[in-house]
């Protein structure tokens, strides 16, 4: 390639990413990883959601960290009841995080959960604490829930956070309202990424925002809710965290995409924590996508920079 061609290139590039940043009040590389993810999910050729049976074979697997990972970051891993448990960064750290992952409650931490959490280690100078919790169908919330409780007792920190993305965002949540008195005092601060706050997305408007997610079916959640929920009501606060009582829990922060199934029941937890006088800080990002500060884009790195200054305690 010349010079000139080069040029060239450079000069489209640009234009693209003006235009785009104009038209779409966004980045050039968030509208580009909307395309690929709505092109995956909607144009593939290949089943892309996997069968309740094949999850879980694959989840009676023993969970192995994406290679390179230990390059990054120091990794330690022990066993606590029936789950592998992974800790990230210094022990001496004053500041932890325990950290709960999505994935429908059926699905394992991808590579982009340890890219991200990596990042906000540095960033914020923490200790991470990841439990690969039991998943549906095998494991259903009555035993996880306690189990998860347990071993976030055993933490200890001067400055404690506790986060979660996707259904591990609503997991998370429930965590918190299942804490007594003391433990919930103790918590410095919840956040939340794209929280599932409702197994059964009984919103209507959850209709609609389907037409713009690229990424979720509301008929797969659907059905994985139900694997994890078992017997459990679906308002039953274990499972649906926005039915629960948000009084007496940490300030909770909370990141959420306008092009996401889950934009309504976040905008009905931010009127709940209204009602119910909790601190909730609330972040919604115009055309972004379902837990968009995951991902290698822009909007993602303000929102990790913010996530780290909260967990520092750099309110």
């Amino acid at each position: 390639m010349d010079i000139r061609a080069l040029l060239l290139f450079l000069g489209v590039l640009t234009a693209f990413s003006v235009i785009v940043r104009i038209r779409e009040k966004r980045s050039a590389s968030s509208f580009m990883g909307e395309r690929l993810l709505y092109l995956r999910i909607h144009q593939s050729l290949v089943p892309l959601y996997k069968s309740l049976d094949e999850l879980a074979l694959l989840n009676r697997q023993v969970y192995t960290l994406p290679l390179g990972l230990s390059l990054l970051a120091t990794i330690e891993e022990f066993a606590f009841e029936n789950m592998q448990v992974f800790s990230l960064g210094d022990k001496r750290s004053h500041n932890l995080v325990f950290f709960l992952h999505g994935g429908a409650y059926v699905e394992q931490p991808s590579f982009a959960h340890w890219m991200f959490l990596e990042r906000i280690m540095r960033l914020s100078n923490c200790r991470i604490i990841v439990p690969i919790y039991p998943k549906a169908p095998d494991h259903q919330v009555t035993k996880v829930l306690p189990s998860l409780l347990r071993l976030y007792r055993m933490q200890e920190s001067d400055h404690l956070t506790l986060m979660g993305d996707s259904a591990g965002g609503g997991l998370a949540l429930a965590l918190a309202q299942s804490m007594d008195e003391r433990q919930k005092k103790e918590l410095d601060h919840i956040i939340l990424l794209s929280p599932w706050l409702d197994i059964a997305l009984a919103n209507p408007a959850t209709d609609f925002l389907q037409k713009s997610d690229p990424m979720l079916s509301k008929e797969q959640l659907l059905l994985y809710g139900k694997a994890w929920s078992g017997e459990v009501d679906p308002k039953d606060w274990r499972v649906s965290p926005l039915y629960g009582s948000l009084v007496g829990l940490a300030p909770i922060t909370l990141f959420v995409g306008t092009h996401e199934l889950f934009l309504a029941d976040a905008r009905s937890l931010k009127r709940k924590a209204k009602q119910e006088l909790v601190m909730l800080e609330y972040h919604e990002a115009k055309r972004m996508n379902h837990d968009y500060p995951l991902f290698p884009i822009p909007e993602a790195r303000r929102a990790q920079t913010r996530i780290a200054h909260i967990i520092g305690g750099r309110i």
